[in-house]
């Protein structure tokens, strides 16, 4: 029986949302496809238990004046080192892929002209799954009304990809760490504010989401401000640079950014460094 899965706080986006992905793989005019596709939720992010079957539900609009045939297929997907993500066939990724978990109810299914049609997602974890797994949900729209080809004529279709990014990690079975490996404070001039960048190492088996706020002090621990660090996600063995701006005002002296940052459940890193104000 399929049991609920829990969804990770603030991973989906509004109804209605641009996806990740509108890939338009080739265009030709068609009656009514001045408009666009779209697929709700916009990201899949949950922590399931080993053996356990997971049911969601996803709802893809066609606000073209055309039918659209809907196809929905799992693939993998990863990060390079240059932090672009890269989609591939089921077994072609270098993290762990859970494309073949992945089943869709319908599979296809023809949205008509200003509708909304119903797609199940299927994700059944096996029994010795740990760690964290990665797919993307394709749904791959084409026109079902266009002519045939004729000699010489070979048919060009519409095609839009949307991809909705799968993540999972099996409950328990995490391991959570995040390194510094060097961090910056450009200070503020007349033309520009401060900015702090930290380079961070996910060195966790699972994905994560890295937030927090940052803090300005005196040397006489007088709190100057504070600003949000804003939510960025790193997946397994992942390198990237979270950057982070204060626009607050600040007097020539000295100063330390204080930088504390939460991931996990509720594990903490601060990272401090001090700078000039010229």
């Amino acid at each position: 029986m399929a049991q609920n899965a829990n969804a990770r706080g603030g991973s989906r986006l509004p109804r209605g949302a641009w996806v990740l992905l509108a890939w338009t793989i080739s265009v030709a005019p068609c009656a009514g496809a001045e408009s666009a596709l779209w697929v709700s939720p916009a990201i899949l992010d949950l922590v399931m238990r080993p053996g356990q079957t997971a049911v969601q539900e996803f709802q893809v609009g066609n606000d073209t004046s055309a039918r659209v045939k809907i196809r929905a297929y799992a693939w993998d997907w990863w990060i390079t080192e240059k932090n672009d993500k890269v989609f591939g066939p089921p077994g072609s990724s270098p993290l762990r892929s859970m494309a073949g978990w992945v089943s869709f109810d319908p599979a296809e299914v023809t949205v008509e002209p200003n509708s909304v049609a119903s797609i199940k997602l299927f994700l059944s974890v096996p029994k010795d799954a740990s760690a964290g797994y990665y797919s993307v949900a394709f749904f791959e729209g084409v026109s079902p009304d266009l002519p045939p080809p004729t000699a010489g004529q070979p048919r060009i279709s519409i095609v839009s990809r949307l991809g909705v990014l799968t993540m999972v990690a099996i409950d328990g079975t995490e391991h959570y760490q995040v390194e510094v490996e060097r961090s910056e404070v450009t200070p503020p001039t007349e033309g520009s504010e401060l900015k702090y960048s930290l380079a961070l190492k996910n060195r966790s088996n699972v994905h994560l989401m890295v937030q927090g706020v940052l803090a300005i002090f005196t040397p006489d621990h007088r709190l100057v401000g504070k600003t949000r660090i804003q939510p960025q996600r790193f997946l397994p063995g992942q390198d990237d640079v979270i950057k982070i701006p204060y626009a607050g005002a600040l007097s020539p002296g000295q100063y330390t950014a204080v930088a504390t940052l939460i991931y996990g459940r509720d594990q903490s890193l601060v990272e401090e460094k001090s700078f000039t104000v010229q």
